[in-house]
């Protein structure tokens, strides 16, 4: 049984997680590769290439080859070549971009537009060569070895594939050719294929022309009827039967009555598992994060709950607006806010507030979903519908309902709870247990987990032995929820705040770029080790070399997005919380949002 995924993105992420918690630890297959796969994930064009046992370092934009005398420059979020005052090169990061590893150059000419683009994988190599025509549209795209020399080359107007491979001379007609060709040299067990694309993984899947019983995960909104290559998956007379679960309860829904009933049997609901990071202790203490001093209601709040202590934080200056709330007592700002402070007020607030208008920076949805935070806005400024209940958010002129919602919740456990289980349905929050209900009991994992190799941004593996664990407490999360409100009222459970005032014990991985990868989910508690990122600045070299300029008025950011102010990859990276990607990463670190995903995929 193999995982094929089109892109790994957030999505593609998410779904990796369920499976590796519910037992299902098979080997994953990314077909676009980006150069940033996680460590547990593999693709074709790192096979032929021969990095899938490299190892290595990414490249630092001041690592980039240029002529004599040329200039780079950097921020958190991207960098520019520049000859005397011609730009020659944009630079684009992996995410979390603030590392600012390179992960592809567009070299421009003399009319700016791009005419080729470099790109480098997570070991520092060059391993692949995009050529534009004049107008910017991509022709053909090569792929490199270690030592530099052209194994592979993708015509984008014809579609062929040539290979070099053992001395042999292999053309493919089309990419889902050379993909089939991967995956039954390979030797794999193709019994079972789970994919979460109707694109390249559909077509590999229908030229197999072998028998097997595979697994579609519909991540999708779904329109007026169902796509075509779907009533293909519903043909009785298909060579591999295919069971289609949708992710989505809504579309679920949505979906049973465009079918008939003979259909129907095809199809079921599962939703997603998630790594949340703790339990919600309806502590008095609310965050917002935000680039925007624009907080509607933000005085109202503040003055109609006094005994509430809210925390704004931005990664920038903040204006004098935003300044002058310090004048409240129960107000902390955090101007220019570090990696590591961001991570104690997520474990420290179990309310977060989506009042901010502008866009949303550090994933700060996603990670306050997994730090089991309720989420409460207005409808015009929900950030991210995903993880947030519908109910939980008004229209922007009844802040008298929002206040309302607000005081019944404010330390009361009892209430919280239950508002979290909204917020879980929102989520389409799954157990390990409905996975196997539709999968079957998962085989034993042939690798052990602990034999597999760190990741960039992860210094512990989980043992094989300890995911049933795992998997037995997420399973007990409703039950928890169930035994904490049985027999109690909203309005009379005490509720002990004394320990407000201290932040959490385990620090939240960091926004927007924390997430590890799915076989190392679990980090330690304590991060005593860990270190906020920081801008070094890069000395100049010598007359012979080219400079390089950083540009420190830029504070060091874990924001990825291009949506929050998660650049194109990364996630997302990864889409995060890869980002996105997660376009999402060094691994499924970053979450994407969909608006993100199609620019990382795109190389």
């Amino acid at each position: 049984m193999i995982n094929l995924f089109e892109n790994y993105n957030q999505d593609s992420w998410d779904l990796h997680y369920s499976l590796i918690l519910s037992g299902y630890q098979n080997t994953t297959i990314a077909i676009n590769d980006n150069g940033f796969l996680p460590d547990d994930v593999t693709s074709p064009f790192l096979f032929f290439t021969g990095f899938v046992n490299a190892t290595g370092k990414p490249l630092h934009f001041n690592e980039i080859p240029v002529p004599k005398f040329w200039e780079i420059k950097a921020t958190n979020s991207s960098g520019e070549i520049f000859d005397l005052n011609k730009k020659r090169a944009n630079i684009h990061f992996s995410k979390p971009s603030h590392n600012r590893f390179v992960q592809s150059v567009d070299w421009l000419d003399e009319a700016g537009k791009v005419r080729s683009t470099d790109h480098y994988n997570k070991y520092g190599y060059r391993f692949a060569q995009t050529i534009y025509n004049r107008e910017s549209q991509a022709v053909q795209k090569s792929y490199y070895d270690k030592s530099g020399k052209e194994v592979l080359v993708e015509n984008y107007v014809t579609s062929d594939l040539i290979l070099e491979h053992e001395g042999k001379i292999y053309i493919f007609k089309s990419k889902a050719d050379f993909v089939t060709y991967y995956i039954q040299a390979s030797g794999y067990d193709l019994d079972r294929i789970i994919f979460n694309s109707l694109g390249m993984p559909f077509l590999v899947k229908y030229q197999l022309h072998q028998k097997g019983e595979d697994v579609l995960f519909w991540q999708e909104p779904i329109g007026d009827s169902l796509p075509y290559n779907m009533q293909l998956l519903l043909d009785p007379a298909a060579e591999r039967k295919t069971k289609i679960i949708v992710q989505d309860f809504k579309t679920y829904e949505q979906i049973l009555r465009m079918v008939t009933p003979e259909q129907r049997e095809a199809f079921t609901y599962v939703g997603l598992l998630y790594p949340f990071q703790r339990d919600n202790q309806a502590r008095k203490e609310a965050l917002i994060l935000t680039n925007s001093d624009q907080l509607d209601y933000v005085e109202n709040i503040i003055e109609d709950f006094p005994d509430m202590t809210l925390h704004i934080a931005a990664l920038t200056e903040m204006s004098s607006k935003l300044l002058s709330l310090g004048r409240f007592s129960n107000v902390h700002l955090y101007p220019n806010v570090t990696n590591l402070t961001v991570r104690q007020l997520f474990g420290r607030c179990d309310i977060y507030l989506d009042i901010n208008q502008g866009n949303e920076i550090l994933s700060a949805i996603r990670t306050a979903f997994e730090s089991r935070q309720l989420i409460l806005g207005f409808k015009e400024r929900m950030h991210n519908p995903r993880y947030s209940a519908p109910e939980f958010f008004f229209d922007l002129g009844n802040y008298a309902s929002f206040r309302d919602k607000l005081r019944n919740v404010l330390g009361n456990r009892a209430a919280i709870t239950l508002d979290l289980q909204s917020q879980y349905k929102a989520a389409n929050l799954a157990m390990p247990e409905d996975y196997r209900r539709e999968l079957g009991q998962p085989k034993p994992a042939l690798p052990e987990v602990e034999d597999s190799p760190l990741t960039a941004q992860s210094d512990r593996t989980v043992p094989a032995d300890n995911m049933e664990a795992e998997a037995n407490a997420a399973e007990t999360v409703y039950e928890e929820v169930a035994e904490a409100t049985r027999d109690l009222e909203t309005t009379d459970v005490p509720v002990d705040d004394s320990a407000g005032d201290t932040p959490a014990d385990e620090p939240l991985q960091e926004a927007g770029a924390a997430l590890t990868d799915p076989a190392q989910v679990f980090e330690a508690a304590s991060s005593q080790d860990y270190q906020p990122a920081q801008i070094q600045a890069e000395a100049l070299l010598d007359a012979e070399g080219p400079s390089f300029t950083v540009d420190l008025t830029v504070p060091v950011s874990t924001d990825d997005t291009e949506a929050n102010d998660f650049s194109a990859d990364a996630l997302k990276a990864p889409d995060l919380l890869q980002t996105e990607q997660a376009e999402a990463h060094t691994k499924p670190s970053v979450h994407l949002e969909p608006n993100e995903l199609a620019e990382e995929n795109q190389d």
